[in-house]
């Protein structure tokens, strides 16, 4: 048995580096990872209000159609596998840690590539979108269906 990382103690600290509005954070930090979006067939909502209603409203329109969904949402309300959900349930607990050892591996080759100063970090929603799209790409979902962030595109 592999040794858990506390993936949601991982992501808690991260809370520390705020907020960066921009895609440089995720896309290295994908990089890093091997490219898990590319290839994923995305659906982006956007918006104030709405979102977790409209993704969800969504994947269930499309699993109707026999599809297999994953959807990716902000924030959670009582932990955060329920942010990413394949064909309509969390993720479990297992393949979340799995995938936190995956994008904690990564996290330091994608700061490098952002500032080789280390002034930048990643953020916890950037290791969140990351694992999303990686989770998703695992499960060779027909359709990833993400809530953007601040500045989203």
């Amino acid at each position: 048995m592999t040794p858990t990382i506390d993936f949601a103690a991982y992501l808690d600290s991260l809370a520390n580096f705020g907020i960066e509005p921009s895609l440089a954070g995720v896309e290295a930090l994908c990089q890093a990872l091997g490219g898990p979006q590319q290839g994923l067939r995305a659906i982006q909502i956007t918006g104030t209000n709405g979102k977790t209603s409209t993704a969800r409203m969504t994947a269930d329109i499309l699993a109707a159609h026999g599809l297999t969904t994953g959807v990716y949402t902000s924030p959670h309300l009582e932990s955060y596998t329920e942010r990413i959900l394949i064909n309509g349930q969390p993720i479990g607990d297992e393949d979340f840690e799995a995938l936190g050892r995956d994008v904690r591996t990564a996290v330091p080759a994608a700061e490098r590539t952002l500032d080789p100063s280390g002034a930048r970090r990643i953020t916890q929603f950037e290791v969140l979108t990351a694992a999303a799209l990686k989770a998703f790409a695992d499960a060779g979902v027909d359709a990833a269906i993400v809530e953007v962030g601040m500045g989203g595109r």
